[in-house]
């Protein structure tokens, strides 16, 4: 995939106004494309006195909000502190993760583990409240964990990975993943995952 073709959730802005400050222009997009729609936001900025240069970028939660933003910002609808706001795609997002929601588990338990028959895995550890990230663009999982006060990233590459198995946790649908991994990590299971595509 070039540059060109990746698809990401994110806009470039122009014309953001010098006392701009990434808090406001984060929340003047939720006010406009709603609620729970944005999810990051940068203001380039001077290094001498950390002033707006007057461009940036905005990440958005779903494509359908970035879409609702582009369309606002060319019928001329985006009017940030007396400025129209110009707003073009951006090939880099803010804070690399899957454009795709079906590829993100927010708030699942990672069970970390080995097999000790063929369906049956030996739990050795578990933690609860981990976000777990399928990276197509980057053939990875990501898990990342906190434990003890501190947020640790568990990266998977697809070539680590022998099988992966959807499976049942505490009822009938699946809602699991399970990864047979090469190395250290033999076999982990998150909780949380509703259909892997």
């Amino acid at each position: 995939m070039t540059v060109e073709e990746k698809i990401t959730a994110t806009v470039r802005i122009s014309n953001i106004p010098k006392s701009a400050i990434a808090k406001d222009l984060f929340a003047f997009f939720e006010a406009h494309t709603g609620k729970g729609t944005v999810f990051a936001c940068d203001i380039v900025t001077d290094h001498k006195n950390w002033k707006s240069r007057g461009f940036g970028r905005v990440q958005f939660e779903s494509l359908e909000a970035k879409s609702v933003a582009i369309s606002l910002s060319q019928s001329g609808k985006l009017l940030f502190k007396g400025t129209h706001l110009s707003l073009s795609s951006s090939f880099d997002d803010v804070i690399f993760r899957p454009v795709e929601r079906r590829n993100r588990v927010e708030s699942g338990v990672l069970h970390a583990g080995f097999l000790v028959k063929g369906d049956s895995m030996c739990v050795v550890e578990s933690w609860e409240g981990v976000k777990g990230w399928v990276m197509p663009e980057r053939k990875s999982v990501e898990f990342l964990v906190g434990f003890n006060g501190g947020c640790y990233k568990l990266e998977v590459q697809f070539g680590d990975v022998l099988e992966t198995v959807g499976c049942c946790l505490d009822g009938e649908k699946p809602n699991a993943v399970l990864f047979k991994c090469k190395m250290l990590v033999h076999v982990c299971a998150l909780r949380g995952w509703r259909e892997l595509g």
